[in-house]
């Protein structure tokens, strides 16, 4: 979307260099109170805006357009965006709401230990809506009480009684901006609170948790000290030590068209502002640059909107009519086009609604010292100059600037000022970037990637809490971190209290039992045998009646190529005859029936699944039933490892597949029955389960492959049980309709065909629908890999797009908790965890049971 976007430059000193600082009185819930003014101040959500489609920018631009024009119309507003760092106590506080399980403390806080050390920087998008700017005249006077219920000191008392009027002005103007996709949320007074003081310090850190701030405990927020230098200011501390020097940057210049998504998206992009670091040791690696904005602006309506672009176009007019009186009798070109220009605008106001929006930006940058703030500045100016917009240091204005861009404060230099169009202003995106992931009642599983970065969360087992779809897709080529993610959500699975299966096909998941061993948690490798014979029985699974014809299935599945024919009906024929007769069917019983066969084809038939079923494999699916069972009931990690197991590749051709490929893929199949039957036991209904199946590409190669993975889907939704579901076939899924539906999170990493990126983006929900989109097939294949120091390409593990159950996707990094739990979870064959005998240790606790 392009768009004019002509500027206009105000003239002029104004009161407001004049005005004192302000002296705020009162801090609540959604409130800044100072003695002469109100404000509201809400905070707005992040939008998934980086892997928007464009018609999606468009229309979220335009929704976002609509609102604001409603209710922000003839208001004054201050938009801050500022930056604070996660915290590993805030993680903390929030772990006893979704842990209760093993030594659930330790491990969140190495989590906490984690999240501290990464340093995220945390952006906040606030905006501030002046309820009251004569406080002391106005009406609000009328329910002051000043007798007994004052809240605040010095100049201007406040009574209860007035911030619950304030309070019901500002719950007016947040109705529709809570609705609107910026989703604005009353900001709480300890973000205030913290915002006011980092602009007295200057220092980025966490959001602390507090209440309702006033007096004294106001007194010691607001206080600092602050120096203006005539192209900088220096911060000190209370022991008279400069903390950190600031330099206030204005963009006096925009270019007349930019584009969104683009360069038109000037605000959005301070989060992506890095500069070289050439300190000694460093190696030139890019660091980022911290910068805030501070932009105060006001929607003007329709009536105010023309009068300033007559205004202007009259101030033009007259300017090239002056200038034509000159000796050479011609006007300026820059001159004849802003008048043409502002006859569009005037036009365009007039016909389609359009607002103009006058604001009046400033970019904060701090620094630890003086080199530091030059070399930041420079990136800024550099940043900018890149998207056509000129940014200076305002000489001469530093204090003034800076106590501009207070909350509680005023428009003091009004010469620095545009006016652009809705779409202008709005275009630069403020609350756009990277947002993606469960609450804040989930487990940290690592961090956003795209324009802004912040915590995400996840929680394999709460598609079944929410009573909503239970199934998660990891999906991507093989070494990219699938696995990873797969074990790290079954241990906080683990100590949410959850019974969690692993169906081990390639016996390199042991690690995650030594993991949850080590932090308290209930856990063993479950190694499968002849012990275990009929227990993975689809008899034991199914009702009688598709029981029949999925043990019918596996036996033709597990039979020779040269019997493919016969074993289609011969073993339906006995499937059906022993779901009708006997009282307790079972797969050893269909193939009794074959071996009494009157026909000599149908006793070698019997003869062959006989062979197999005497295998320690065939006999966990196809033996004599013992009674023994496989996996336990209790809460804890469970993997299923099953020995010589041998899966065809997912290249090959099922009917090129020998005995042991074709039992293979039988024993799979099984097993995923196996456990959702367990799953749905009496013991296990009111516990949160989790299941993981790998390898399901391989299924889909059968012939009643989608049939099957589509069952097993709906038998997770009929029975609460979570499932993981991992993959390199993106296309096979995607074309089992009744699986996609089951789909509640997706999580897709590194593909690297276009048929592959293509199916994987449809899962994810992004990129275009109606064409081959380029720049979603370029995220897909580069999501795998990484630039290392010298420019070299590497490997990115882990690195992925996520897409959560609120079909809000982004770009995410998973990361583990420590450097223990990054080696017990490797899956490289010689990983420690995955050579280590567990045998010894846990045979007693995998005893089978009747």
């Amino acid at each position: 979307m392009g768009f004019k976007d002509k500027m206009l430059s105000f003239v002029g000193l104004g009161k407001g260099r004049r005005l004192p600082p302000p002296h705020i009185v009162a801090i609540a819930p959604g409130l800044l109170i100072t003695s002469t003014k109100a404000e509201a101040w809400f905070q707005l959500k992040t939008s998934n805006s980086d892997l928007h489609s464009e018609a999606e920018s468009d229309a979220e631009l335009t929704a976002v357009i609509r609102a604001a024009g409603k209710v922000l119309q003839g208001q004054d507003c201050h938009l801050k965006i500022v930056w604070g760092r996660t915290s590993g106590d805030a993680y903390l506080q929030d772990a006893a709401s979704f842990y209760n399980t093993g030594d659930w403390q330790r491990w969140a806080e190495e989590r906490a230990d984690r999240i501290d050390e990464l340093d995220l920087p945390e952006r906040y998008v606030m905006l501030g809506i002046t309820l009251d700017s004569e406080r002391q005249s106005s009406a609000a006077a009328q329910v002051k009480d000043t007798a007994g219920d004052a809240l605040g000191v010095g100049i201007g008392h406040v009574s209860e009684r007035e911030i619950a009027y304030y309070a019901g002005l500002a719950r007016k103007v947040g109705r529709t901006l809570q609705a609107s996709k910026l989703g604005a949320q009353t900001a709480s007074s300890e973000l205030i609170a913290w915002m006011q003081a980092r602009e007295q310090r200057r220092g980025i850190t966490a959001v602390p948790y507090a209440g309702t701030i006033t007096g004294a405990g106001l007194s010691r927020i607001t206080g600092g000290r602050v120096v203006p230098y005539t192209d900088h200011l220096r911060s000190y501390g209370s022991k008279g030590e400069i903390t950190a020097y600031t330099s206030i940057i204005t963009l006096s210049e925009f270019p007349d068209e930019l584009e969104t998504p683009g360069d038109g998206e000037w605000l959005l992009t301070l989060s992506g502002i890095t500069r070289i670091d050439d300190t000694e040791g460093s190696e030139g690696a890019e660091v980022p640059v911290v910068a805030d904005a501070s932009v105060r602006f006001r929607v003007m309506s329709k009536k105010e909107s023309l009068k300033r672009l007559d205004e202007a176009r009259s101030q033009a007019k007259e300017q090239r009519k002056s200038a034509a009186k000159g000796s050479a009798g011609e006007t300026s070109d820059e001159i004849q086009e802003a008048e043409g220009l502002l006859g569009e605008m005037m036009t365009t106001v007039k016909r389609e609604g359009v607002y103009l929006i006058e604001h009046h930006p400033r970019i904060i940058v701090s620094a630890t010292s003086p080199a530091e703030l030059e070399a930041n500045v420079e990136a800024v100016i550099a940043h900018y100059g890149d998207l056509g917009i000129t940014a200076t240091v305002a000489e001469d204005e530093q204090r003034d600037l800076w106590l501009e861009q207070l909350p509680g404060d005023d428009l003091r230099v009004p010469d620095l000022g545009h006016i652009q169009t809705d779409v202008a202003f709005f275009g630069s995106w403020f609350w756009g970037g990277s947002r993606v992931g469960d609450s804040s009642h989930a487990p940290v599983i690592g961090y956003t990637t795209g324009s802004t970065t912040s915590l995400t969360r996840f929680s394999a087992v709460g598609g079944g809490a929410r009573r909503d779809a239970t199934t998660t897709g990891v999906f991507g080529r093989s070494r990219r971190g699938k696995t990873t993610l797969v074990m790290l959500s079954e241990l906080d699975a683990g100590f949410q209290g959850s019974w969690v299966t692993h169906l081990d096909f390639k016996a390199e998941s042991a690690g995650v039992v030594h993991t949850a061993r080590e932090y308290g948690l209930e856990g063993a490798v479950i190694r499968v045998g002849k012990e275990h014979s009929g227990a993975a029985d689809l008899f034991n699974v199914f009702p009688r009646e598709q029981a029949k014809l999925y043990v019918s299935r596996q036996l033709y599945l597990m039979a020779p190529k040269s019997m493919k024919l016969l074993a289609e009906t011969a073993t339906l024929a006995a499937a059906t005859h022993i779901a009708n007769h006997e009282e307790k069917p079972s797969t050893w019983a269909v193939i009794q029936r074959l071996l009494s066969s009157d026909e000599r084809d149908v006793r070698a038939l019997g003869e062959a699944l006989k062979d197999l079923a005497d295998t320690p494999l065939g006999a966990v699916v196809a033996g004599p039933p013992t009674g023994n069972r496989v996996l336990r009931e209790e809460p804890g990690i469970w993997v299923v490892q099953l020995p010589n197991l041998v899966l065809p590749s997912a290249q090959s051709n099922p009917e090129d597949w020998d005995s042991s490929q074709r039992l293979g893929m039988a024993v799979m199949r099984a097993f995923m029955a196996h456990a959702m039957e367990v799953a749905a036991r009496p013991a296990l209904r009111t516990m949160p389960k989790l299941v993981a199946i790998p390898e399901v590409h391989r299924l889909l190669k059968t012939s009643d492959g989608g049939d099957f993975m589509d069952q097993i889907a709906r038998m997770g939704g009929a029975t609460h049980t979570n499932l993981i579901l991992d993959s390199q076939d993106a296309t096979g899924i995607a074309a089992l309709e009744g699986v996609v539906e089951q789909l509640s999170t997706v999580f897709g990493f590194q593909l690297t065909t276009p048929t592959q990126q293509d199916a994987l983006a449809e899962l994810l929900n992004i990129g275009s629908r109606d064409m081959v989109n380029y720049d979603t097939r370029n995220l897909i294949r580069e999501i795998g890999y990484a630039t290392d120091s010298e420019g070299e390409q590497t490997i990115r593990y882990g690195h992925a797009v996520y897409r959560d159950w609120k079909d809000q996707a982004a770009t995410v990094q998973v990361d583990l908790p420590s450097r223990y739990v990054q080696e017990m979870l490797s899956t490289n064959p010689d990983a420690t965890a995955n050579v280590v005998d567990l045998e010894p240790e846990l045979e007693p606790e995998m005893e089978a049971s009747a």
